[in-house]
């Protein structure tokens, strides 16, 4: 390590940080600056005094852990959460200034306002906050004036809706509030329509117009110069901007282990100095370094300076300086100031994936390529072709040893081809990059041979999209991995590192294979004894998912088989069904669903079933008897209907799942019943079990509860009850309660909702007769177990 000392400095930093985070430790900023000035004192003493090597280097890391501390607490105060106490607040106006321009999107322009006050229901307060504003428009042309018109600087004053970012609703769902709050963003601002949107003030700041200005002509020149699939591609590639890739896209690239060439990264960087290099190639030494690093800042900012690119161009400049001063570097010490400039500028930074995954990778390769190059060289191969090769190989390999714990707490996903997968799109990524910086260059100076780089990025992108697709629809292209923690992680770079320090001791290929059985052998085992145990074997699990102003349950059986009550909505800005429903069932190890039961035809009860069945997880569905007069019925059984999935009606039978019962309350054949509303002829599903039983009843409200106690008044009885159409006033009659009587009360809704469900009224109701409540918009997604007798609020988030 002594020639390594960054190695050590930055390490106690680091260490500094993460006792701040997990920790949190209970001392106020002066104290903490007490300790550091007692720790320098003591530092300075114990090199006058002379006493001794070791006091000193005990003292100089507690000081350096201390600015660690200091710093991350310095970050977190000026982090400034959620300001108000109701999640949405309809009709508010916010003044204040644009920090931030996000580039051009389909429908919406998003920019980070710097708010200074608010005015809500007429009242102004101060504020000192920054959100991220979202202005909506139907009309293009008014975005692109908004767009084309603001510049950071300028002074706002904008109408619309305030939200608090999502927060984890649901278990191992992605905190979105959380992650605005680290990037210094306090909440959401929704404005819909550019007419709300007003410029008081056209201050602008020079520098950041500039960089925004150069960021939306590499836009504007991408955008006119390729199709819209190498287009999105190519954002996202040379400006960091991948909000036109495609979800399905991102997955293919997440499924065979290349999402790592979506975020610009020390690819990037190293063609960036090749280029630069080679275009001030006749100047002389220091001017053309110092073009360089002053080009390798402009492509910093122009990126949008993620923790990669910087991490990649720090290497880089230092590499440069290095050689300008003629003197040599060390690369271990070259990431330790990478990472050590990064986190002096912002400690939070230490807890974004995307750094973690940048540093896990470029290590492992630094660490582990020598080790398999020595390995290949023991080989003998004449094939200098093969052996090139094999040493490309070694280093996708290295950098995925590196990067799989990050892998896998992020994506939850082990891909088993990536190594063949990187081998083909790395490269082909890589001169794709070539080729469209040279398409912008050209586009300058010579548009028609710019067209024709232009073309073959085109055909190439339609390749590498084909590759990745092909390659991810392999059954066996990855392994879901359900949870995988921090202490996993730990656990697997520990034996990760036997490995490889006791491989040479052993000289019998046998034990070394042996080895490193045994070591993945201990890395499944130790990896899974933390894992947390949602669905519990040989009872009934009943999941409430949090899928907003909507109704979604997952139901898993003693006998193992799964079925899906609702599935939420689904709209051009938010589908549950993508973005929470099939998550949420890779995390708690839920391959398929064997039902699906569509309560009756409203968006916010069916539409989140599209994906599901895009992606293959079911197959087979419940739901009414088709209404021709109305079209989204016939668009939904059309829609089944290509995709193969088999298709009931509802009628008045039984289901038989193991020892679970399912009873359908549904009579199609009722004249009356059959002139009822879409609510009213919702599916009413009764699931016994033992001596527990549980009534959906979908969106219906008094009509078809009459028609309920009329049909079955002595079979309603159920332990859980949801309430029907999300606790509105218009159900949970009086009677249908008392008939029902029962000990819980299940309520799917959104947060602060615009029906403002569920009702008073009805929450009266239910008070009154002492009925337990469970309400998705306060407690977000419920968990309940039952044995047969005893019905158990599982409390996921406790566990």
């Amino acid at each position: 390590m002594k020639d390594y000392p960054l190695i050590k400095v930055t390490l106690c930093y680091v260490l500094g940080i993460i006792l701040a985070k997990v920790f949190i430790l209970p001392l106020n900023l002066d104290l903490q600056l007490i300790v550091i000035g007692s720790l320098t004192t003591l530092f300075l003493l114990s090199r006058l005094l002379k006493l001794g090597d070791l006091f000193s280097i005990i003292s100089i890391s507690l000081l350096i852990i201390s600015f660690g501390i200091v710093s991350y607490s310095i970050a977190q105060i000026s982090i400034h959460p959620y300001p108000f106490n109701d999640s949405k607040i309809q009709n508010a106006e916010i003044f204040g200034m644009i920090e931030d321009i996000e580039l051009n999107r389909e429908y919406e322009i998003r920019m980070t306002v710097q708010v200074d006050s608010v005015r809500i229901s007429g009242n102004l307060t101060r504020l000192n906050h920054s959100f991220l504003c979202r202005v909506r428009d139907e009309s293009r042309k008014n975005l692109d004036s908004i767009y084309n018109n603001s510049s950071v600087g300028n002074y706002v004053a904008i109408k619309g809706t305030i939200t608090k970012g999502r927060e984890q609703r649901n278990p191992g769902e992605f905190d979105y509030q959380y992650y605005l709050e680290q990037k210094g963003i306090s909440g959401l601002f929704t404005s819909y329509s550019t007419n709300d949107f007003k410029i008081t003030n056209f201050t602008n700041k020079i520098i950041p117009n500039l960089i925004l200005d150069a960021r939306k002509a590499i836009d504007k020149s991408i955008t006119e110069l390729h199709d819209a699939q190498t287009s999105a591609l190519l954002k996202g590639l040379l400006v960091g901007d991948r909000t036109e890739i495609n979800d399905e896209t991102k997955t293919d690239f997440i499924n065979t282990g290349v999402v790592h060439v979506l975020a610009v990264s020390g690819l990037h960087v190293a063609y960036i100095l090749v280029i630069f290099l080679f275009v001030f190639g006749r100047l002389n030494l220091y001017l053309r370094t110092t073009l360089t690093i002053i080009g390798i800042f402009l492509f910093i900012y122009v990126t949008g300076a993620t923790a990669s690119v910087v991490r990649s161009a720090i290497m880089g400049i230092v590499i440069l300086t290095a050689f300008l001063s003629n003197r040599s570097t060390n690369i271990y010490n070259s990431i330790s100031l990478s990472a050590l400039i990064i986190l002096i500028i912002n400690p939070i930074d230490l807890f974004d994936p995307g750094l973690q995954l940048s540093f896990a990778a470029v290590i492992a390769i630094v660490a582990l390529t020598p080790f398999f190059k020595k390995r290949i060289n023991e080989i003998n191969l004449k094939n200098n072709y093969l052996k090139k090769l094999l040493l490309f190989c070694t280093v996708s390999l290295a950098a995925q040893i590196g990067t799989l714990p990050f892998t896998l707490i992020y994506f939850r996903k082990l891909s088993l081809i990536s190594l063949v997968a990187n081998i083909i799109i790395v490269p082909l990524t890589g001169a794709m990059i070539s080729i469209g910086i040279l398409t912008l260059v050209l586009g300058i100076v010579w548009l028609k041979a710019a067209i024709v780089y232009a073309s073959v990025n085109n055909l190439a992108t339609a390749f590498l999209y084909w590759i990745a697709h092909q390659l991810s629809s392999f059954k066996f292209s990855f392994l879901a991995i359900r949870q995988f923690s921090v202490l996993d992680a730990l656990i697997f770079y520990f034996l990760i590192f036997i490995i490889f320090y006791n491989y040479e001791k052993f000289v019998i290929a046998k034990t070394k294979f042996i080895l490193i059985i045994l070591t993945f052998a201990n890395i499944l085992i130790l990896s899974s004894l933390d894992n947390k145990e949602y669905l519990p074997k040989n009872k009934l699990s009943i999941t409430a998912i949090d899928v907003g102003q909507g109704d979604a349950f997952l139901l898993k059986f003693p006998n193992g088989k799964t079925a899906l009550i609702d599935a939420g909505e689904a709209t051009q800005y938010f589908d549950n069904g993508e973005r929470i429903i099939l998550p949420l069932l890779q995390y708690l190890g839920v391959d398929k669903i064997d039902y699906g039961f569509i309560s009756h035809v409203d968006s916010d009860h069916y539409a989140g079933f599209v994906s599901l069945v895009h992606n293959g997880v079911i197959q087979e569905i419940y739901k009414p008897p088709l209404d021709t007069s109305y079209k989204k019925d016939i668009r939904l059984e059309k829609f089944l209907a290509e995709n193969q999935v088999l298709v009931h009606h509802y009628n008045k039978n039984i289901l038989k799942i193991g020892d679970a019962r399912i009873y359908f309350l549904y009579n199609p054949n009722d004249n009356e019943f059959s002139k009822f509303k879409m609510n009213d002829r919702s599916g009413i599903i009764k699931i016994v079990y033992g001596n527990n039983s549980f009534l959906f009843v979908g969106d219906a409200e008094k009509k078809a509860e009459s028609k309920l106690i009329n049909n079955f008044a002595g079979f309603l009885q159920s332990d859980l009850l949801k309430l029907g159409h999300h606790g509105s006033s218009t159900g949970s009659s009086t009677k249908f309660l008392d008939v029902v009587n029962p000990k819980y009360a299940l309520i799917s809704a959104g947060q602060y909702n615009k029906f403002k469900h569920p009702s008073p009224i009805t929450l009266q109701r239910v008070q009154e007769r002492n009925i337990n409540i469970l309400r998705t918009d306060k407690l977000g997604c419920i968990m309940l177990s039952s044995d047969g007798e005893i019905i158990k609020n599982m409390g996921w988030r406790r566990l």
